[in-house]
């Protein structure tokens, strides 16, 4: 009932309400205090633990570290002592060659002194040319012990020298230059061919047969019969017109052009050495030569008294 703003309860219904506020209050509170309980002993625990762990902590690093600088003042002065050791060890070391040089001279030097004054005592009853040979050879021994070297004539070294060098190379140009000898290959030839031909510039691959009469060379490459067949000076004619004209060409080889010739020997590679024109009448550049080279002769146009040469000098 609400009389005037105030609840009036009649006493059954406050009776059980009150009954209901104690029945709820003696099961909320001994749930609550444990829980408080439970908070402070936890917190208890905490706060012993880290007091327990913390001088533990503080022992074992103090510890440590008077370990560690005990080890690193250790390792200075073993260091400190390595390094004195070794600087008196390579003191040592320096002032044993002074000493022994200092020995050496100091003796050297006594052995003069010695030497110098039993002259003088022997001079004393020799004659004046004596002495002075004496003087002169004290100092000959001095200049030595002060120079500590050995004087030599450079000039005269030097024409020693040019007189060896001459004489070898005067040795070395009596010398004959042999020619290299192939080993035979079994080469494969055309019938009636002594060799083959070979200038890639020119498009010349043809075979050479073996001799230059007019008959030859009407249909072939002669070989001159008179130069060598591979080591050695390799003279080969041809004609630069008609059905036989391989070399109708040949003056427009060069200087350094590659010139190829096979025979039963092997290959050999040629570099164009000389191009020029010569008499007719001239087999000079066919003569046999210390090295190995090819020499190529055919015609002049409308010059019938002179020939074209070629060549060249094996590479």
């Amino acid at each position: 009932m609400i009389q005037g703003g105030i609840i009036k309860v009649n006493k059954k219904t406050a009776i059980l309400i009150g009954v209901i506020i104690l029945v709820l209050t003696s099961i909320i509170t001994p749930f609550f205090i444990r829980k408080l309980n439970k908070k402070v002993e936890e917190t208890q625990k905490v706060q012993e633990e880290q007091e327990v762990q913390e001088p533990v902590e503080t022992t074992y690093t103090e510890e440590v570290l008077k370990e560690s600088e005990e080890q690193a003042s250790g390792e200075q002065l073993t260091e400190e002592n390595q390094t004195e050791s070794e600087v008196e060890e390579d003191e040592k070391i320096e002032e044993q060659p002074k000493t022994n040089e200092s020995k050496v001279q100091s003796t050297k030097l006594k052995s003069s002194l010695q030497s110098t004054t039993t002259n003088a005592t022997s001079n004393e009853k020799q004659p004046a040319k004596k002495e002075e040979n004496t003087v002169s050879e004290v100092q000959d021994i001095e200049e030595v012990i002060v120079e500590n070297a050995v004087v030599i004539d450079v000039a005269s070294v030097n024409q020693e020298q040019t007189q060896v060098v001459e004489q070898v190379q005067e040795q070395i140009a009596e010398v004959p230059v042999v020619p290299e000898v192939l080993q035979p290959q079994n080469v494969v030839l055309p019938d009636g061919a002594v060799g083959i031909l070979k200038i890639d510039k020119l498009g010349i691959n043809q075979k050479v047969a073996d001799g230059h009469s007019l008959e030859v060379l009407k249909t072939d490459l002669g070989h001159v019969d008179s130069t060598a067949y591979s080591t050695g000076n390799v003279g080969i004619l041809g004609h630069n017109s008609g059905n036989a004209g391989y070399f109708k060409n040949l003056w427009d080889l060069k200087q350094d052009d590659i010139i190829e010739y096979t025979t039963s020997d092997g290959v050999r590679t040629y570099k164009v050495s000389e191009v020029v024109q010569i008499a007719d009448d001239d087999w000079s550049k066919l003569a046999n030569t210390t090295d190995n080279r090819i020499t190529l002769i055919t015609c002049v146009k409308n010059v019938p008294e002179k020939r074209w040469c070629i060549q060249g000098i094996e590479i």
